[in-house]
């Protein structure tokens, strides 16, 4: 931990009370929203060398708020599906599994 003074803390933009910088809360939300908190622990540690807890990011996501998404359009439905599928390789070689996603909105008649 680094100990700084009331004028450093307000030329980085620091709040009262926090232990991390504006930029590095980014970086934690982008690594959360990528997969679990224990990935985005393990990916914190290995590009930013720093180990944030799982815990933390978890209270740092909840303590977020995110500002509502409204479409341009109305809609009248959302499908979404999800799943993996099984690509066939060489014989003799491993078979790859990707997942897949897709979404479709109708808009509003």
């Amino acid at each position: 931990m680094v100990k700084i003074n009331s004028k450093t803390a307000k030329d980085w933009g620091l709040k009262p009370r926090t232990q991390l910088s504006p930029g590095l809360e980014k970086c934690c939300l982008s690594a959360s929203a990528q997969g679990s908190y224990q990935d985005a622990q393990r990916n914190m540690e290995l590009m930013m060398g720093l180990k944030v807890g799982h815990s933390t990011l978890h209270r740092l996501v909840q303590r977020t708020s995110l500002p509502e998404d409204s479409a341009s359009h109305p809609v009248s439905s959302l499908s979404v599906d999800g799943g993996k599928i099984r690509l066939r390789t060489e014989p003799g070689s491993p078979c790859d599994t990707n997942s897949l996603n897709s979404s479709d909105m109708q808009p509003l008649a």
